[in-house]
């Protein structure tokens, strides 16, 4: 899972939207309230939600907590809804600030909840309109919390297949220890490490016919629940491992001899200092191997973590 950074220019222009569109509707219903002398508690809360806009998680669980604690909870979703239209917000000209603008301006390539499919932008060649790939999940159900449906730090870009197949509509509030079950994308660390059980040399030597990999929680909650609600463990199983063997095999178990043969090209016969010229060729040939891989990494390319945390597995620092 990526850890994702907070921006604020997208701070700004989401609130200045959110104030724009959204702000004077709740205004309103606040006032209607008030004239009826209805819920206390409901105006209250209502009055919370002005600055729900740029609410961090720790807010958006104060919320969600006292949203909780309402007697006729139910009853208000409807009405919710209404002011919080994603539908609005979804739909809005992708030249003006909407999903496809904050999306775009988050500059994420890669659904942060797996690491492994591209989320990218295209341009629709009739309308001439840009779209992306990209879902936009809500961390925290709109649902459920149809208050934090346009709260910016409640939006998760996505691939489909994290969205909507596995994290799907399922809570990811913890009612009895009042904090969200998983990571949350902008707060929290995955904790998680990728391990092969050791047998992908064996596979590269012919003495076993597969391997697996696995994913060590390092016995945190958080990554813990992440990895069974979005099934990391089973895509990541055995899905990358061609990937892995090749991996492994241009960089752990390229011959020595094949890069000094290599290293010899460059080396004239008659030159001085030859072999520490050739141990300084040699090891730019051996970085040259490993580029690739460093470059997914530092770029946060798919698999990113997966390179890392297999390549330091058996000891190559990139």
């Amino acid at each position: 899972m990526i850890k994702l950074n907070k921006n604020k220019f997208i701070e700004r222009e989401h609130k200045k939207w959110f104030d724009g569109f959204i702000l004077s509707k709740l205004e309103d219903k606040i006032k209607e309230k008030e004239k009826l002398n209805l819920d206390s508690k409901y105006i209250k809360f209502l009055n919370r939600l002005k600055d729900v806009s740029i609410a961090d998680n720790f807010k958006m669980l104060k919320l969600i907590e006292e949203f909780e604690k309402l007697e006729n909870k139910n009853n208000y979703i409807k009405e919710l809804k209404e002011i919080f239209d994603y539908d609005f917000f979804s739909k809005r000209d992708p030249k003006n600030w909407g999903r496809h603008k904050l999306i775009t301006s988050l500059k994420i390539k890669v659904c942060p909840y797996c690491q492994r499919n591209y989320i990218s932008s295209y341009e629709e060649n009739e309308s001439k309109s840009n779209k992306t790939t990209a879902d936009l999940d809500h961390f925290y159900p709109k649902a459920e919390y149809p208050f934090l449906a346009l709260s910016l730090y409640n939006f998760i870009p996505s691939c489909q297949i994290c969205n909507s197949r596995m994290k799907g509509k399922k809570s990811v509030y913890d009612r009895e220890l009042k904090k969200n079950k998983i990571v949350h994308p902008y707060e929290d660390d995955f904790k998680g490490i990728f391990k092969t059980e050791d047998k992908i040399l064996e596979v590269l030597l012919g003495n076993e016919s597969e391997f697996k990999v696995i994913i060590d929680s390092k016995n945190d909650v958080k990554t813990s629940e992440t990895i069974s609600m979005l099934k990391l463990d089973k895509v990541y199983e055995r899905t990358h491992n061609d990937y892995l063997l090749n991996m492994i095999e241009n960089i752990k178990n390229k011959p020595e001899t094949y890069l000094e043969s290599i290293a010899e090209l460059f080396i004239n016969e008659n030159i001085e200092n030859k072999e520490k010229i050739k141990e300084i060729v040699l090891k730019n040939l051996k970085e040259l191997v490993i580029e690739p891989y460093k470059f997914k990494v530092e770029n946060k390319e798919p698999l990113a973590k997966l390179t890392k945390d297999i390549l330091e597995e058996f000891g190559i620092e990139i």
